[in-house]
């Protein structure tokens, strides 16, 4: 009785954020799958797509209806055990040959990129020279891309040290991101086996993943996209994973490296810190249903002596507090941290860093309010670099004077469209802005293959490219069909209630999308935890679907 008791209090908080989270996921997912581009946003940044989303949508329907079926099937397969260690050993395998179709695919189509991309590429190089960099304006302004240029430096320093690589320095490059998606996949299908015990759910799982990130050529290029996406994921597995364990220090220890890789990721790249945030939110909700049971103490009476219960709840209290206390340690040594890497980096590199023109959280507000480009990285207001060089306090304050004037001219309802506009743009294309690049450099000779199957995937993934349109349009399917799994999360029961991690993260990368500079790459990083959310709220629609059932017959 008195668990009856805990789990309605929990309920009645997870309730509330599940509805925000449909509140504010919904119209999202509704005008990615009905309207599409026909959405008054940005029009260079539209999906380019052979057929209307609504189209798309008819036949992701088709094949949410054929997962429903093969979950329902795969039910008689339960994954514990021994069947679960041989899930584990086939997912290996799997995995193993996924990297190294990704490695495959990225000889084929392998190019380089230009803008933040580009930059890093050849600063990398300077690094790995040991060639100081003294004052650039770029690395001041974009205090972020500091950690992958390190990090690309080392391996290009690693790569020509070795004497048996005989590829370019710049193929390491690419072997390191197609290690990092596959590594987020693996942690994907784990969270899928974990929460559903299904065989075909875990299956299905690895198959989108194959046809989302394993054909996108966003692995191929050396930035934080590819770099960090492997960080976010392995956040959320390791949060299940401490959740489940029953022993105190190896739970503390898993919820540490959970902490740890979500604080990894966001100092590879910032938007991974928000896995961070919905794991101390999830904690944070842990610890406010037991001071509210606690509080409310209403319960049925049990055979136990009442100094028994009151003993189990003082437990589950400093259990739950401990619990949340540590999370917050984790986060502040890890913060010190990544301060600490940081400080060292920029010694180790000698930059000359100028303090007063780092792009902040006001400037990214700032531009995340442009009308013209539906928030997202404007020309315009990035010449307010230009008018406040030496004072960043001036430049913060003008950005948020600037902002608000945008705002208040919109009025309360013309703002809530524009961020409406603002998330439809982020959502709607399921190539991550991979064809939004302002210039593309010519293929290296040395890392490239010519022949005609190579010319033609080529073809499908360069910007201008004779088959690029057929390329968009089936990864638009692809991900008009993964969001459409995500409202399922909602429906997690029982055992299942430390998932209430997931609608916060949804909130969380909502929220950031509509406060901040806003583009459809943010969503990238965290592809791998949108694919487990999809699979997992299928098997829970299907689950939800059997009991219906069963109480009409």
């Amino acid at each position: 009785m008195e668990e009856q008791g805990e789990e309605r209090s929990l309920n009645n908080i997870r309730k509330f954020i599940n509805a925000l989270m449909l509140v504010l996921f919904l119209p999202v997912l509704f005008c990615v799958m009905f309207i599409g581009n026909n959405m008054d946003y940005w029009d260079d940044v539209k999906a380019n797509i052979l057929v209307p989303n609504a189209l798309l949508t008819i036949i992701a329907l088709t094949a949410f209806a054929i997962c429903l079926y093969l979950i329902y099937t795969g039910r008689r397969i339960q994954l514990t055990g021994h069947v679960s260690r041989l899930m584990d050993l086939l997912l290996l395998v799997l995995f193993a040959g996924f990297y190294f179709f990704c490695m495959w695919l990225s000889n084929e189509t392998v190019f380089d990129m230009s803008v933040d991309q580009g930059i890093v590429r050849e600063a990398a190089k300077d690094v790995a020279h040991e060639i100081p960099f003294g004052y650039q304006f770029v690395f001041s302004m974009n205090y972020n891309n500091l950690p992958i240029t390190y990090v690309l430096g080392r391996l290009y320093r690693l790569a020509e040290s070795l004497t048996w690589f005989e590829h370019d320095p710049e193929y390491l490059w690419v072997i390191t991101g197609c290690l990092s998606v596959t590594g987020a996949g693996f942690c994907c299908c784990e969270i899928v086996k974990k929460l559903t015990k299904n065989a075909a759910a875990v299956l299905i799982s690895f198959a989108l993943y194959l046809v989302t990130a394993g054909l996108s050529p966003w692995k191929a290029i050396p930035y934080t996209d590819s770099y960090g996406i492997f960080f976010p994921v392995l956040c959320i597995l390791l949060y299940f994973c401490s959740r489940d364990c029953r022993h105190a220090i190896c739970r503390a220890l898993l919820l540490f490296f959970s902490v740890a890789a979500g604080m990894a990721g966001g100092f590879m790249k910032p938007s991974a810190y928000i896995a961070v945030l919905a794991v101390l939110g999830a904690e944070g909700v842990s610890f406010v249903d037991t001071v509210l049971v606690m509080l409310k103490n209403k319960r049925v009476k049990e055979t136990t002596p009442e100094n028994q219960k009151k003993k189990g709840i003082w437990r589950r209290f400093i259990s739950a507090g401990a619990s949340l206390a540590l999370s917050l340690l984790f986060v502040f040594i890890m913060y010190c941290v990544n301060s600490f890497g940081m400080d060292y980096i920029v010694e180790d590199i000698e930059l000359e860093y100028n303090e007063e023109i780092e792009a902040t959280p006001q400037y990214f507000f700032y531009m995340g309010t442009k009308e013209l480009t539906t928030g997202g990285f404007s020309t315009e207001d990035y010449g307010v670099f230009g008018e406040f060089q030496y004072s960043k306090a001036d430049r913060n304050a003008a950005c948020l004077e600037r902002a608000w004037e945008r705002i208040e001219e919109r009025g309360v309802v013309g703002t809530v469209y524009f961020c409406l506009k603002k998330l439809v743009k982020s959502f709607n294309d399921g190539t991550f802005a991979w064809t939004y690049v302002l210039y593309y450099e010519p293929f290296p000779e040395e890392l490239t293959h010519d022949n005609i199957f190579a010319g033609y995937m080529r073809s499908l993934f360069v910007p201008g490219g004779a088959n690029q349109a057929k390329y968009d349009t089936m990864a638009e399917l692809a991900w008009i069909f993964t969001l459409m799994g995500v409202p399922g999360i909602v429906l997690a029961k029982g055992k299942k209630k430390y998932c209430v991690v997931f609608p916060i993260l949804i909130i969380g990368i909502l929220s950031y999308l509509m406060l901040f500079e806003s583009g459809a790459r943010y969503v990238y990083v965290f592809l791998p935890v949108f694919i487990a959310m999809c699979i997992c709220g299928i098997d829970w629609i299907q689950e939800k679907i059997i009991k219906y059932t069963k109480k009409r017959i």
